[in-house]
């Protein structure tokens, strides 16, 4: 009996010892287990997270390149429109220029001309003798009338009231050629000192009361 309770005993202490050690086995695999599922679980938190970091930062950057290109052809496009703007103030400022150069006032300035001896201020002298100055804008001979003038406009055209009129007889021709040949091509200015009348409601000096001028060519 003491030999069978024995036997019983160190079987007992064995199947102890085989369940403490299967006991321990176990544990020691739950443990890694646990430790391997929430090593798993880490890198699959982790790998999401960098993944959508990833994906975000990838798409949050196409609107800023597009953004940024947009801004770029909106800098391209207003520095065109300046370059745009910045001619066409220069060309206006040049046809500006040119405007004030070809005035009356500005020619005349040039030219040494008074400004009361522009044609545009004859209307001041009517029945005097002065100086009147301005682009000559046409010469003609009436050929069929009696004296055969040549009317020479200053000024303006006929039948313009803005202009007055040299008349020259055919009579007085000669002490008039050398300017009427220069001055009927166009660009001249002709400056005559003579007795300011009127005559049909236009201004005239004529050749019969005795001319002094001077004139001009290839006027701006």
């Amino acid at each position: 009996m003491r030999k069978h309770a024995e036997l019983q005993l160190t079987y007992s202490s064995k199947e102890t010892d085989m369940r403490a050690m299967r006991n321990s086995s176990f544990k020691q695999k739950r443990l890694f287990l646990k430790n391997l599922l929430i090593t798993l679980l880490a890198a699959f938190v982790a790998c999401s997270l960098y993944g959508c970091y990833y994906s975000s930062n990838s798409d949050s950057s196409k609107p800023k390149q597009q953004e940024t290109l947009s801004s770029q052809s909106e800098v391209q496009s207003w520095a065109q429109r300046q370059q745009e703007l910045e001619r066409e103030q220069k060309a206006y400022e040049e046809e500006m220029e040119r405007l004030e150069e070809s005035a009356p006032e500005a020619i005349a300035e040039r030219l040494g001309i008074p400004q009361s001896h522009l044609w545009y201020n004859a209307g001041n002298h009517i029945g005097e003798a002065c100086t009147v100055a301005g682009p000559v804008v046409n010469v003609y001979q009436a050929k069929d009338a009696n004296g055969m003038p040549i009317f020479v406009d200053i000024g303006s055209a006929y039948p313009s009231d803005n202009r007055v009129t040299l008349v020259i007889w055919a009579e007085h021709y000669d002490d008039f050629a050398e300017m009427l040949n220069a001055v009927d091509h166009g660009g001249a200015w002709l400056s005559v000192s003579s007795y300011l009348d009127v005559y049909d409601g236009s201004l005239q000096m004529n050749s019969d009361n005795g001319c002094e001028y001077t004139w001009w060519t290839e006027v701006g």
